[in-house]
């Protein structure tokens, strides 16, 4: 049954720079084959993980705020996700319809 009174809005942040990708960094060789772990030091190296910030505010902000207009809809930062999941409608987090919601 759905609430009109409850907003449900679902992110996929992208790839962030956590303590878990330093982990992973530092000791994934142990664990995961070379050209997995590789892959994690790649990005960091290439920068192309995320500030934690950039999500976060959007995340936090969506928590405090997000109106009803937005019910139903999922957000995530890379393109990618669509072609893994063409079933699950999505939009960018950093899109014009989330710009209250982004870093100033």
């Amino acid at each position: 049954m759905e609430e009109p009174s409850i907003t449900t809005v679902t992110v996929s942040p992208g790839k962030v720079d956590t303590a878990m990708q330093k982990q992973i960094r530092e000791e994934g060789h142990t664990g995961m084959s070379p050209d997995v772990h590789a892959s994690f030091v790649a990005e960091h190296e290439s920068g192309r993980l995320l500030n934690p910030d950039q999500p976060g505010t959007v995340i936090a902000k969506l928590a405090i705020g997000a109106t009803n207009a937005l019910t139903g809809k999922h957000y995530r930062y890379e393109q990618i996700f669509q072609r893994m999941s063409p079933s699950l409608t999505s939009h960018r987090w950093n899109a014009a319809e989330l710009a209250d919601f982004q870093s100033k």
